[in-house]
């Protein structure tokens, strides 16, 4: 227990011993006695313990109808797992830290005797303990893959008998950025994984660590083009100590979405000033709806294209309407609500300037505001953004994203390239829809400077907001 916690989840496998341990579920009530928890060479975490026999536990009376059973007594293909039938196993450490299991359904259970025999899978675990400290505040985690490109370098001077003079080596394996709660450090520690440490400010609440973990998660997921995973943390708040050893099978994709800062020059310079905006931007309510958008498409890039392009499309109409409750235009027709208000009060008008029945007035208002009151299309926001320059020239991306989604909106997934030239013209339509999502979290990030413009031959460097 008191190696390195990080140590630890890279090196893939794990023991501790839990003499007291207690597993709880509805179905079957409490029961007690020992085990252990082991995760080895990177498999499932498992509970293997023997608690003894409930002397009472809670089981449905066959003679009850289906209707008023907790707990069906055959689950089928495709029924969902009921929570009561859930199992979670608490137990204490030799060193007196509790050890709580991610809730799992209820299995690998066998009798022997007096004892109840367990083995089974979890997701994940957290161990937790009370300390004496009051000062330190701060997070370690894991993260994969790591970055292409980093900005600062790791010296290391090197001494031994084959040399008089010590030797210095240097290596580009970290970075540093400025979140609101605190100092945010990546450095990589082999080619798969690297960790991130957060130190927060003085003062700084004690804070939920899967928040953090997640929101720094899909920051650099949304840089990266794919989905950065976690295998656990290490959390220390005054008189709070927690581990989290998180074994969620999530395999790593080969492709990736196009880079909103490419993977070279315009990375490197702007990455530390942009990442901790963004940090902040995905702990946000908003940004949280954004990053479901982005997660679907993390989630399709090593599956066939038509598929690619068709959760690209679906996830732009989504992220119009998030982005339009910041941009616009409003819900039930934005600056013309007023003009079209004024008409209404001078049609109202007795007698009527223009001869009309006090019915006919009445049918022209309720016509008129159910208008206003109908909900914006994707249409409409990108005709309104279009109008605006809102984000500089997307004419040709908003146009590639309707010639896409106009078969999709009619159920009609696009058959396979006819042709080479064919498909070069869907892989250029598919990088300007990515560039145009990438636009739209650079904009709601309030990110400015240097991006990379996919939508362009070369995909060249271009000032954002574009001109």
């Amino acid at each position: 227990m008191f190696q390195d916690w990080l140590d630890v989840l890279l090196s893939g496998s794990y023991e501790e011993a839990l003499p007291t341990l207690t597993l709880t579920s509805e179905a079957t009530g409490e029961t007690t006695g020992s085990g252990r928890l082991i995760w080895r060479g990177g498999d499932d975490l498992r509970i293997q313990a023997a608690t003894r026999k409930v002397e009472n536990p809670t089981v449905v009376e066959p003679s009850e109808p289906a209707e008023k059973q907790d707990v069906p007594a055959k689950i089928l293909p495709g029924d969902l797992i009921p929570h009561s039938t859930f199992l979670t196993a608490v137990g204490r450490t030799k060193r007196q830290w509790t050890a709580r299991t991610d809730p799992c359904s209820l299995d690998g259970l066998t009798t022997s005797g007096s004892d109840l025999i367990w083995d089974f899978s979890v997701t994940g675990a957290c161990l937790s303990n009370e300390t004496s400290s009051t000062k330190h505040h701060y997070l370690r985690f894991l993260l994969s893959p790591c970055p292409e490109t980093w900005t600062r370098f790791t010296h290391t001077t090197v001494t031994n008998g084959l040399s008089e003079e010590p030797r210095t080596r240097s290596s580009l394996d970290w970075l540093m950025c400025l979140p609101s709660f605190g100092n945010v450090s990546a450095i990589r520690q082999n080619k798969d994984w690297f960790e991130v440490f957060v130190e927060f400010k003085e003062g700084t609440p004690e804070c939920d660590p899967h928040d953090i973990v997640a929101a720094i998660g899909r920051a650099f997921s949304f840089f990266l083009g794919r989905q950065c995973i976690s295998r656990g943390y290490e959390y220390v708040a005054p008189g709070k100590h927690v581990r989290r050893l998180d074994v969620r099978r999530v395999e790593a994709k080969r492709g990736t979405l196009r880079q909103p800062l490419g993977w070279q020059l315009t990375l490197r310079n702007n990455i530390e000033p942009t990442l901790g905006p963004t940090i902040d931007f995905f702990l946000t309510e908003r940004g949280q709806r954004v990053a479901q958008y982005l997660f679907l498409c993390w989630d399709t890039v090593d599956n066939a294209f038509a598929t690619q392009q068709a959760i690209a499309s679906i996830c732009i109409e989504g992220m119009l309407r998030v982005a339009a409750e910041v941009w616009g235009p409003e819900e039930g027709g934005g600056s013309k609500v007023e003009g079209i208000q004024k008409i209404l009060t001078w049609l109202e008008v007795d007698p009527n300037p223009i001869g009309l029945t006090p019915n006919f007035v009445n049918r022209i208002k309720g016509m008129v505001n159910g208008m206003m009151k109908a909900k914006l299309s994707a249409k409409d926001v990108q005709r309104d953004w279009t109008a605006r320059g809102l984000l500089g020239d997307t004419k040709g991306e908003f146009q590639a994203w309707s010639d896409t989604r106009q078969p999709l909106a009619h159920g009609k997934i696009p058959p396979a390239a006819e042709s080479q030239t064919d498909l070069q013209v869907r892989l250029n339509q598919h990088s300007a829809i990515l560039n145009l999502l990438n636009k739209m979290v650079l904009g709601l990030i309030g990110y400015e400077g240097e991006y990379v413009d996919h939508s362009k031959r070369g995909y060249p460097p271009a000032p954002f907001p574009n001109p």
